[in-house]
């Protein structure tokens, strides 16, 4: 009995001490969910800085190449028109053709084919705008000199197949172009490949994921750092909420995988497809003409050229897309020619809305750009055809119409 009084004593000292314990457990964790919370908040403010690095560096890029497509080399095909057209009339007044005219349409063309298509293609894929699968095929087929890539969309169903045109937020369409820029570029320079892949897939409903797998010498990811390549990929990816994971082994290939969340372009579009224009007989008499490009010295040019020719009429011009919609409902023009890109609305988007406010027109897309994927993407939006503003004259026209006929 005389124990006992220290028993409880003990107990007591033994109980204020797991109290005691258990205060300081307690504070750690908040201390600890404190730092998860801030260190939460530092990557997610991490995350948006490199969102709005990317976003800012892509602004600048496209508005640089906007400028040298839209005005420069627009400029320069209304330029190398005119002396082509100069060269003809001197060779129909049988007078002899100046060897500099003839070289100076040749230096003009070199220009607008090669460099500035180049430099504008690097700085920002026009082509993402129209579809992303037409852009990666685009970009695949540059490294054609290098390497063979082929490049897939697995089309599950109708979402999926949306993916592989404008149905994507295009910031992701271009953080996936960008991604898939920079593993064909790694592959070009360092894996010694006869080949690569690109599959564009969606592996659940609210994913989309994009593969680049290639058959070269491989690499220990482990070995060293991550390059300049890794890194650009890397940024694109967290920009857009997404995971990056690269796979290689030596000897057996290299595979990047970036998986993002879903990012529909304003709501989920509308997965029905456009009906094809039905074949249309050449009118007859007088064609009757509606130009819509918001370059005035190329609308000058066409309307030049054309009222020049027998057979034709220019009845109206449009500056953007929107104005090519109304003046094709209140002019009835047998055909129209409308520029891919536009203030307002694109070619691609006024298309479908004139075929369905003036069906009997006949409408082609153009562009200072001559990609073979222009001429499906002309079908895809229900138009008769595409023609690069390069090839666009009387003659060409005509057996346009004379195909559809």
């Amino acid at each position: 009995m005389a124990r006992a009084p220290k028993s409880l004593e003990h107990l007591e000292r033994k109980l204020s001490e797991a109290q005691r314990q258990i205060k300081r457990l307690r504070a750690a964790q908040r201390r600890r969910e404190t730092a998860d919370e801030e260190l939460r908040q530092i990557n997610q403010l991490l995350t948006e800085s490199r969102r709005r690095a990317v976003k800012a560096q892509e602004d600048v890029r496209q508005l640089v190449a906007e400028r040298l497509h839209g005005r420069v080399q627009n400029r320069l095909l209304v330029a190398l028109r005119r002396l082509r057209m100069a060269q003809e009339q001197l060779a129909a007044d049988h007078a002899p053709v100046s060897e500099d005219l003839v070289q100076a349409a040749a230096i003009v063309e070199s220009i607008c084919n090669d460099d500035l298509r180049d430099l504008t293609r690097q700085l920002h894929p026009a082509m993402i705008r129209i579809g992303l699968l037409p852009s990666l095929r685009s970009l695949a087929d540059s490294f054609a000199d290098s390497f063979q890539a082929n490049v897939e969309c697995y089309a599950r169903s109708p979402a999926t197949r949306t993916i592989a045109g404008v149905g994507l937020d295009k910031d992701l369409r271009l953080a996936i172009f960008r991604i898939v820029e920079a593993a064909l570029s790694n592959v070009q320079k360092h894996a010694q490949a006869r080949g690569a892949e690109v599959v564009v897939d969606m592996p659940s409903e609210d994913t989309v994921s994009v593969s680049i797998r290639d058959d070269g010498k491989g690499f220990d990811p482990y070995a060293r750092p991550a390059g300049v390549g890794i890194l650009s990929m890397d940024d694109y990816c967290n920009a857009q909420g997404g995971n990056l994971r690269v796979e290689s082994k030596k000897g057996e290939g290299t595979q990047v995988l970036a998986t993002f969340p879903i990012q529909w372009r304003d709501e989920p579009p509308d997965l029905a497809p456009v009906q094809a224009p039905e074949p249309v007989a050449q009118p007859p008499g007088l064609t009757r003409l509606l130009v819509a490009d918001d370059i005035p010295e190329y609308c000058n040019l066409i309307k030049e050229t054309f009222v020049a020719t027998a057979g034709f009429e220019v009845v109206g011009e449009a500056n953007d897309g929107r104005e090519a919609v109304d003046l094709a409902a209140k002019l009835a023009p047998d055909v129209v020619l409308l520029d891919v890109e536009m203030p307002r609305l694109r070619g691609t988007e006024a298309a479908p809305l004139i075929r369905t406010g003036s069906p009997s027109a006949i409408v082609f897309l153009m562009s200072a750009y001559e990609q073979d994927e222009y001429h499906a993407v002309a079908r895809e939006v229900g138009a008769h055809g595409y023609i690069a503003k390069k090839y666009l004259t009387p003659d060409r026209l005509r057996q346009e119409l004379e195909r559809l006929g």
